[in-house]
């Protein structure tokens, strides 16, 4: 009866601490955007956004500040050859990243999301550490909130 009642406990303990939810400061499986917290006005954001991403290579495709957004050009990134567009959106809460890759060896007909998933250097790894490392220079200071958005 014993070990009924422990293994019961053991496993009612594992199930709740499995359904707590993160405060979205750090990745979970299937995350799929990135929101930098900036005290940032749209305009301000968008133009420093735009600023670091050419610094890191990209080229800026549309900047809209009307619409406040910002795309960038597909840009190779890393040694796999996996190529990269990044994709911003100023909101109240801050800016909203989030990217598409391609393999072109792998001859991809539908560009792959950028997430929180897979293997380490995987490619929607690989692709959304990079949208992290553009959130952490943008705002070094700044908190990163990890979303899953449809």
């Amino acid at each position: 009866m014993k070990h009924i009642l422990l293994a019961l406990f053991l496993l009612l303990s594992t199930t709740a601490s499995a359904q707590t939810t993160t405060d979205g400061s750090v990745p979970f499986k299937k995350a799929n955007a990135i929101l930098i917290q900036t005290p940032d006005t749209g305009r301000v954001a968008l133009r420093r956004l735009a600023s670091l991403l050419q610094e890191r290579g990209y080229s800026v495709d549309q900047l809209n500040y009307d619409l406040h957004s910002l795309s960038t050009k597909p840009k190779t990134v890393g040694k796999s050859g996996l190529v990269l567009s990044v994709t911003a959106l100023y909101q109240p809460a801050g800016l909203l990243l989030r990217g598409q890759y391609q393999v072109p060896a792998l001859n991809m007909s539908v560009p792959g999301v950028a997430e929180f998933s897979g293997m380490e250097g995987g490619a929607n790894k690989l692709s959304f550490r990079e949208l992290e490392t553009i959130g952490k220079a943008y705002y070094p200071e700044a908190k990163l909130e990890y979303l899953l958005k449809p």
